[in-house]
């Protein structure tokens, strides 16, 4: 038996816990600049793929036009129509990204087995309600992590936000099992310190 399946109720983080969102992303990101720039070679792709991907986490990942605008701007080519080019690579973003997402490897037949063992779950995740909320819905984890069992920091202020361990401990309250009965899963030094 796994050794897990002796806490009542299991956490999960949404965000390359349940969802390869990293993967989405990123190769999203990559499609976007080779359909805005096809004459770029792979290398200098990759260049600008780095670009993008460093003002995607100070922007957030969440911020699409707010990182692409920056990143055009940033671009010293006086030729680049930045309002044409963006909303090109913003469509183009988009499609790919949600075509792209998908589950970890094993979450779903995880899930299952820990509902299947009258195990509770709940999710916690940083990030835009709405956005995480459609991530939820779009990749069908609705079904085992209704709205009331999702809590998610776009719902609170900001300092309740991970690593604060808040949304955990307001899973375990409301679930009514205590924390020392509960296992919280993620992939972050967030979540590592939201869980201690």
């Amino acid at each position: 038996m796994n050794p897990l399946l002796r806490f009542k109720l299991h956490i999960f983080d949404l965000d390359d816990t349940l969802l390869d969102t990293s993967f989405a992303y990123t190769t999203a990101q990559k499609t976007a600049i080779q359909e805005a720039f096809p004459d770029l070679s792979e290398a200098e792709t990759s260049v600008q793929l780095s670009r993008l991907r460093w003002l995607s986490k100070k922007f957030g990942t969440g911020n699409v036009l707010d990182y692409m605008r920056a990143y055009l701007m940033s671009l010293i080519e006086p030729t680049v129509d930045i309002e044409n080019t963006l909303a090109l690579m913003e469509s183009v973003y988009n499609n790919s990204y949600w075509s792209l997402l998908g589950s970890m490897d094993g979450a779903i037949k995880y899930l299952q087995a820990i509902t299947e063992h009258g195990r509770r779950i709940s999710l916690v995740s940083n990030g835009n309600e709405d956005t995480q909320r459609k991530k939820i819905k779009y990749s069908e984890l609705d079904r085992y992590f209704p709205d009331n069992a999702c809590y998610i920091s776009g719902q609170f202020s900001m300092e309740k936000k991970k690593p604060s361990p808040f949304m955990i401990e307001k899973a375990c309250q409301d679930i009514g099992i205590s924390r020392d009965q509960s296992v919280f899963y993620g992939n972050s030094i967030d979540d590592v310190l939201s869980g201690n």
